[in-house]
């Protein structure tokens, strides 16, 4: 009997596919579902019956497609955070998750450049939501410099949030009689005529 193993038995699947970061995407989720039936076969006329008396309707190994939470990759967020359960078809099923890389804190001086030898500080994930960043985040300190604002508030997690960094005034003793030469660190206890005069480094 030469008949297509098609005409009673098919396999359908559902895929789940990750981007958009890079080395670090997930693997494709795949999940398949076997669809089988009987069929009444004609030898003479080399022919499937379609209502032949042995014919039955396709039936299926389960009856839906489990539902898949998106895995939360550090330094991204996804556009959607749970694959919905499914009812299992014959055709196939896709879908794509996509992630974006987070948004940072941009430490700027008081002329909005960016602090050089400064790096920009990622947003960290809600670990609970692949497609969330923790709403508020402490702004970092950095030394030589006063930070504007304490926290700030995340409505987007894939836009940067620049902070204003005012530079600390550096104070340094100086030699009244000698004001163009700074005192060396080794003997600051030397008395001089003078001291604390300041001046901005």
């Amino acid at each position: 009997m030469d008949v297509n193993p098609g005409s009673y038995r098919r396999t359908a699947t559902a895929l789940v596919r990750y981007e958009g970061a890079g080395d670090k995407n997930p693997n494709d989720d795949i999940q398949t579902v076997q669809w089988n039936r009987n069929i009444t076969y004609d030898e003479v006329t080399k022919e499937i019956l379609e209502d032949g008396k042995y014919t039955t309707e396709w039936k299926a190994d389960k009856d839906y497609f489990e539902a898949v939470d998106t895995p939360v990759i550090s330094g991204f967020t996804a556009d959607i955070g749970v694959v919905a359960k499914h009812d299992v078809t014959q055709s196939d099923l896709f879908a794509t998750v996509t992630y974006r890389k987070n948004g940072a804190i941009i430490p700027v001086d008081e002329e909005g450049e960016e602090i050089p030898q400064v790096k920009p500080i990622p947003f960290l994930n809600d670990l609970t939501d692949p497609t969330r960043v923790l709403a508020t985040e402490e702004v970092p300190e950095i030394k030589g410099y006063r930070r504007t604002q304490e926290t700030v508030l995340i409505k987007d997690p894939t836009a940067d949030i620049k902070v204003k960094y005012i530079l600390k005034p550096h104070y340094i003793p100086v030699d009244s009689e000698h004001p163009y030469r700074t005192v060396k660190p080794n003997n600051y206890s030397i008395p001089v005529k003078e001291i604390n005069s300041l001046c901005r480094g």
